[in-house]
């Protein structure tokens, strides 16, 4: 009986991958096919977290401690707000623990980011627009402590590469 369980199991799970590809280019099948089996995207919906490179920074923040309680960051393409999730818990944007300081989280992006509690998106920004920096830095999100910009924008392409070096030097130039 199990194994005749485990065997319609399996056709249902077919089915529905083979409903997925239908109408896949067969670049975006074999796409798909790996994020369905990566384990850190299974990890990301098992921990709630909005996208699998939430664990980069995971990793990040484990070997060198970039994120302390009651620092502030600035998440530049924060879309879709993996990195922002990861930063709320590590600086305490959100306040759940009473015993140790709150930090600030804003999330810049050209895209819309789905709200978060703990913190700030500024959607449909540019980080580079003086009107952001004033939101941000000199205005109601930013105060005094640590601030540490967390640049999302992963392209490996010499044009990211471009432009991820200029928004590096428009935060760090403030």
């Amino acid at each position: 009986m199990w194994c005749f369980s485990q065997q319609r199991r399996f056709i249902h799970s077919s089915l529905c991958l083979l409903k997925k590809m239908k109408g896949k280019t067969p670049a975006e099948q074999r796409w798909l096919q790996r994020q369905l089996r990566d384990p850190y995207v299974k990890a990301s919906h098992a921990l709630n977290f909005r996208c699998r490179s939430a664990f980069k920074l995971l990793e990040i923040d484990d070997k060198f401690r970039v994120l302390q309680p009651g620092y502030s960051v600035v998440d530049c393409g924060a879309a879709p707000g993996a990195w922002s999730q990861v930063a709320v818990q590590r600086v305490n944007s959100a306040g759940t623990d009473s015993e140790l300081p709150c930090g600030t989280v804003v999330g810049i992006d050209l895209l819309h980011i789905p709200p978060l509690d703990g913190a700030h998106f500024l959607s449909n920004h540019d980080v580079a627009d003086p009107a952001t920096h004033a939101k941000t830095w000199r205005g109601r999100f930013y105060s005094q402590g640590a601030l540490w910009s967390v640049n999302t924008g992963m392209g490996s392409s010499l044009r990211n590469c471009s432009r991820n070096s200029r928004v590096c030097l428009v935060v760090f130039g403030l």
